[in-house]
């Protein structure tokens, strides 16, 4: 059944009914092994990761305290509003996002490019945006680990003779000693003397040259490019609001980390991300993905993606259970992502026994995760623009608060 015709569970009878149907209720993503694809998640993998998306919300529907609320404290964002509402560039960035380049570039109004302060580069990428191809090509984010091989990797590492001695490692003097035996006959040429014309030795003079893609290669690479400037569109955004803020003590990274959902060392798959917001102690408190084109184009595709990437964080950094359920409370992790010109924030609830259940532990309820979708906050549209920041920025504060 080809993925983009698969409608994805939005409540918890829903998946019960589809899981059953398809005979894996009772599975573990730990054990399934029908893996046709080692980069992209199918459709059953993302049943076995025990995930519903309900029905997506509004941009204006997260806005309102009733949603709010519930991921945001009230104080952070009111420091949030007041600190853009006191940054000079604030309301002509907002201003100027329904202006094309062009009219940026050529107007001299206090929301012309060159005037934008903070978010003139934020502006700028925007726009950039708006210049890629969409293509509906993107970087692969995760690598499946088959279970078949798993199974042989740990039967080669219990087949492994017993570790000999080995020689106590060598003092400092050691080695430098062994090196200066090996070298200390060579002649170093002067510092300042010429570099050979590569040209002359057949090497071609410039990167660019040595490398020639073919067809797929050149798509990839495309991919890669067009995604990067999403990315650093989306980041520069919440850079941007971040540093109008002094109480914020945290940043927004491009670093594209790795999660890897495991079980007793054994990789079951690895999820990269495209970023994420990082505290002052080094955590990971919210994750980034994004696509260079719009979501839904490959709406199944795209949910079942980040998914499998939250799904990954909690294994990787799970939360204390003993406390969420001394507490009887449930955890909240935040998505933020930006599919062409379009962002959307995802926040994903889960209970206590989902993290016993994809960190492998025995769990007491069969229980899901909720991955709530809200957008699409159009880089074009001021009012989407502005409301966005208020609740990134409270959020942003929120985590720098809390993790301090």
């Amino acid at each position: 059944m080809p993925t983009s015709k698969l409608v994805l569970p939005e409540t918890v009878e829903a998946w019960h009914t589809v899981a059953e149907a398809r005979g894996l209720k009772m599975e573990s993503i730990f054990g399934h092994h029908a893996y046709k694809s080692a980069s992209a998640i199918e459709f059953d993998q993302f049943l076995l990761l025990r995930v519903i998306c309900p029905r997506r919300l509004s941009p204006k529907s997260i806005y309102k305290t009733y949603y709010r609320s519930k991921w945001l404290r009230s104080d952070s964002f009111d420091v949030a509003v007041a600190s853009l509402k006191a940054q000079e560039a604030w309301k002509p960035y907002i201003k100027s996002t329904p202006q094309t380049l062009q009219q940026q570039q050529q107007q001299q109004t206090e929301s012309s490019l060159a005037l934008l302060g903070l978010f003139s580069l934020v502006r700028y990428y925007q726009l950039e945006v708006t210049r890629t191809k969409q293509d509906n090509l993107s970087r692969p984010k995760l690598e499946w680990t088959p279970i078949a091989l798993r199974t042989r990797r740990r039967l080669a590492i219990q087949a492994q003779p017993p570790e000999t001695p080995t020689r106590p490692p060598r003092s400092r003097k050691e080695d430098i000693a062994s090196v200066e035996d090996a070298f200390g006959g060579l002649e170093i040429g002067s510092a300042t003397e010429p570099s050979p014309d590569l040209s002359t030795l057949g090497i071609p003079g410039t990167l660019s040259s040595l490398y020639s893609p073919d067809d797929d290669d050149a798509a990839s690479f495309k991919a890669a490019n067009d995604e990067q400037i999403v990315n650093t569109a989306l980041l520069l955004y919440l850079n941007a609001l971040a540093i109008s803020c002094s109480q914020v003590q945290g940043h927004w990274t491009l670093h594209r980390k790795r999660f890897v959902l495991e079980s007793k060392g054994e990789k079951v798959y690895e999820a990269r991300v495209d970023g994420y917001l990082c505290s002052k102690d080094n955590e990971v408190k919210a994750i980034v993905e994004v696509k260079p084109y719009t979501r839904s184009s490959k709406l199944e595709n795209i949910r079942m993606q980040e998914a499998a990437q939250m799904a990954a964080w909690i294994n990787s950094d799970p939360p204390n259970v003993q406390t969420m359920r001394e507490q009887k409370k449930t955890c909240r992790r935040l998505l933020i992502s930006q599919d062409h010109n379009q962002i959307f924030i995802t926040i994903a609830e889960f209970d206590a026994d989902y993290v016993d259940y994809i960190c492998d532990r025995p769990s007491i309820e069969h229980s899901l995760l909720e991955m709530q979708e809200y957008g699409p906050f159009r880089t074009d549209d001021p009012e989407m623009m502005e409301i966005l920041g208020y609740l990134m920025l409270g959020f942003t504060i929120d985590e720098s608060v809390l993790g301090s």
